[in-house]
């Protein structure tokens, strides 16, 4: 009677070992597995684009202006960014364009005007698919000294390559603040970039600049700053057609 019970009980351990090995799959099944399933299953995050704009003042014109930048959109069917802008009473668009510029200055702005700005992802089909937090940008009140500024020119021809060059002159009153420090002289050649001609101490009031008669024009503007480098006076611009 013990020996039937003996077998009895090696065969059913038998069949429930045997049965195991079907019903248990192997671990590196397993961890195959739950690997694609993890990586079918797993949605892709996009992060929302982030914005940055600071109120600034324009180093020729003297204007305002806001400088903003973004971090580009990740989204595959990104095709445009449109900068949204708050403040003054109104909600308008500041700007448009295709992704391959993220950064954008905006001068239809005020002195002393609180901005907001927001950055808004679009499709082909111009939908919203992402948009920013908004962005505070804040340009100061205007109380810069104004400067009186004129510029007056002289053409000289070169003995050996017979090129002509044009000496422009500009001259300026002194400002009449305690503060001044310093004299900057700016100006533009038509088609490039405004570049510093001249960074000057107090007791001048005029420099001379010599440019290509093919520049044809040359806009020029002359800044006064304390001794942090802030802005405390400034001319307008003015224009020398050559």
């Amino acid at each position: 009677m013990r020996r039937t019970i003996t077998r009895c009980s090696a065969t059913l351990l038998a069949a429930i070992l045997l049965a195991g090995t079907f019903l248990v799959p192997a671990a590196s099944a397993v961890e195959a597995t739950d690997s694609t399933n993890t990586e079918s299953n797993t949605p892709v995050r996009h992060k929302k684009p982030k914005i940055r704009c600071h109120g600034s003042i324009n180093e020729l014109t003297g204007a305002p202006e806001v400088d903003c930048t973004w971090t580009e959109s990740t989204k595959a069917n990104a095709a445009a960014y449109k900068i949204v802008r708050r403040g003054g009473g109104e909600r308008v668009i500041a700007y448009r364009g295709d992704t391959s510029t993220t950064s954008f200055t905006d001068t239809d702005v005020e002195f002393g005007t609180r901005y907001r700005y927001r950055v808004v992802v679009l499709n082909d089909s111009g939908k919203r698919i992402q948009r920013s937090r908004w962005n505070k940008a804040f340009i100061p009140g205007e109380d810069f000294e104004r400067l009186s500024l004129e510029c007056a020119t002289d053409t000289a021809t070169d003995a050996v390559t017979g090129a002509e060059d044009v000496s422009i002159t500009c001259a300026w009153d002194a400002a009449t603040s305690e503060d001044v420090d310093s004299y900057q002289l700016w100006h533009r050649v038509r088609g490039n970039h405004r570049e510093l001609v001249a960074e000057l101490d107090t007791d001048q009031l005029s420099y001379t600049n010599t440019v290509s008669a093919d520049a044809k024009r040359v806009v020029y503007a002359v800044l006064a700053l304390d001794a942090e480098g802030h802005i405390i006076g400034r001319s307008g611009i003015i224009k020398v057609r050559l």
